[in-house]
């Protein structure tokens, strides 16, 4: 039977995947929330100060939902970004030293 260290190196794309969905719901959460009006009047009101006509809006938001994709595209594409799961131990490397398995320095 594979232990779950085994099963995270083997699959480092589910728990990317299974973070962008929680990040997902976390946004969601925060337009559709129980602080949902609050942070829809706070988006057009730095969205009215930033851009204030309709044109100015639509540029803004495009090269946002560009620079979010720039952003975004080596952490889903490159296959070689680690997770850190910070402060739980790391998956995806198990043979990394953790704070835990550091030999205590005796002071002299």
């Amino acid at each position: 039977a594979a232990t779950a260290v085994e099963e995270a190196q083997a699959r480092p794309l589910a728990y990317s995947s299974i973070l962008a969905v929680a990040f997902a719901g976390l946004a969601l959460m925060a337009w559709f929330g129980p602080g949902a009006k609050t942070s829809r009047i706070g988006a057009r009101l730095v969205l009215r100060t930033v851009a204030p006509s309709s044109i100015g809006a639509a540029v803004v938001i495009a090269l946002s939902l560009i620079g979010g994709s720039v952003l975004a595209r080596p952490v889903l594409l490159d296959d070689t970004y680690d997770i850190h799961w910070a402060p739980l131990p790391n998956l995806i490397e198990p043979d990394s030293p953790t704070p835990q398995d550091e030999p205590e320095q005796d002071e002299q």
